[in-house]
């Protein structure tokens, strides 16, 4: 965490007090960043053990930033470390706010609030993937037939393993 700390005080030109970690996944942590007088740097950091996955990170989020209508973080920066152990980070806005988590205060709140999730969910499946298909720390670059045959192939495989009794012959030769 301290050589973390201090790369990142290199990086930009101050000093950071502390590093407050944030959330934890098994391929990426994000930090909280902390200037010398212990208050909170309008950034975030976050930290891949993998590389190539911050790029793509980065290239998903401009994307949803631009075309959506859910804000996302901006983001201002990618690092790319070559000290051991190997690893990138991305440079991203910190949002402030109350979770969505938060309990509304009447009902009429919470259901504009699931609406609102709704439209924006709605709204990131109408922007065009530009190619990209899978979760966030997918790597693969992908068109829509390709994908298509590979998802027919998984789900045909998966019905061959499993044999369900009451899928037919006839069944297999209608699909």
């Amino acid at each position: 965490m301290e050589q973390l700390r201090s790369e990142l005080a290199l990086i930009l030109g101050e000093g950071i007090s502390r590093l407050e970690t944030i959330s934890e996944q098994a391929q990426s942590r994000l930090y909280a960043l902390y200037d010398n007088d212990g208050k909170p740097m309008p950034l975030v950091a976050k930290y891949f053990r993998h590389q190539g996955r911050a790029a793509l990170e980065a290239k998903k989020l401009t994307m949803l930033g631009h075309d959506g209508l859910v804000t996302v973080p901006a983001v201002f920066g990618l690092v790319l470390s070559q000290q051991p152990p190997v690893h990138e980070m991305l440079l991203m806005a910190r949002f402030n706010g109350v979770s969505a988590e938060a309990p509304a205060r009447t009902a009429g709140r919470w259901e504009q609030l699931c609406e609102q999730i709704v439209e924006g969910v709605l709204g990131w499946h109408r922007i065009d993937s530009h190619g990209l298909v899978g979760r966030v720390d997918s790597v693969q670059e992908n068109n829509w037939p390709a994908w298509y045959r590979q998802r027919i192939e998984v789900l045909w495989a998966t019905l061959g393993y499993l044999s369900p009794p009451f899928f037919t012959l006839e069944d297999r030769q209608i699909l």
